[in-house]
């Protein structure tokens, strides 16, 4: 340029007010993705695995006192693990074991069914698939839903007398109740020693899905049991 020429520089451009600044972090905001939960199946003990196709399948390992069947449950099984959530078919569910048989309890069945699963053994792990929500058992061999194998123990020394085995422990239990509806039409169901969840879905003709939800309540391995003298809905309001 010709040498003492003006050159012309586009002026600064001015500050955003406060308004255009919130209303850009709003937009900022809004475009971000939520962030994603894990399934609770990716937290599980080692010697149980679900391989889940979704973040929205959950797990938890379930006790005794929670197993959804008392066929089930007499059979004492090495390990249960429920599934619930959106269970997306041939979810393949695995146990630590390099035998024995898998029970599904359908748990959104009224009543409630028990079907042994085809499975496959390798690598240390009996495996099966399902196809929805349930409860799921691996039995040892030997054993049934309705029969359990007890394996013979060594016999007594002669100078001792013979310890007599301890008994089972009782599956839990519930029995319908004639409570009177409260205020807005709604039933309760008050929980007697050894109830559990799973067993007053089933005396109330309820999925556990619909108990749970009519209790507000959102199952997940942390979830406190049940306590005696607990009031629990077990039929909506109707005022």
């Amino acid at each position: 340029c010709d040498v003492g020429a003006y050159e012309w520089h586009a002026p600064p451009a001015a500050p955003a007010s406060a308004e255009e600044s919130d209303e850009s972090e709003s937009e900022s905001d809004d475009s971000a993705e939520p962030e994603e939960k894990p399934s609770s199946c990716e937290s599980l003990p080692a010697n149980i695995e679900v391989k889940v196709q979704t973040d929205a399948t959950e797990c938890r390992v379930v006790s005794a006192a929670g197993i959804g069947h008392p066929d089930v449950a007499a059979a004492k099984p090495a390990a249960v693990v429920d599934v619930w959530g959106w269970v997306k078919p041939d979810t393949e569910v695995c146990f630590e074991a390099s035998s024995g048989s898998i029970q599904f309890i359908d748990t959104e069945a009224m009543p409630r069914t028990v079907t042994t699963l085809p499975s496959t053994n390798g690598g240390g792990m009996t495996c099966a698939t399902i196809a929805g929500a349930g409860q799921v058992a691996l039995i040892a061999d030997g054993s049934s839903p309705q029969v359990q194998a007890q394996a013979p123990g060594p016999a007594p020394a002669a100078e001792q007398p013979a310890v007599p085995a301890a008994p089972a422990a009782p599956a839990c239990t519930a029995e319908a109740q004639s409570n009177e509806a409260r205020e807005d039409g709604s039933r309760v169901h008050i929980v007697q020693s050894g109830e559990c969840l799973w067993m007053i879905a089933v005396a109330y003709n309820l999925s556990f899905g619909e108990l749970t939800r009519l209790n507000g309540m959102e199952w997940n391995a942390s979830m406190p049991p049940i306590q005696p003298g607990q009031e629990i809905i077990v039929g909506a309001a109707t005022k």
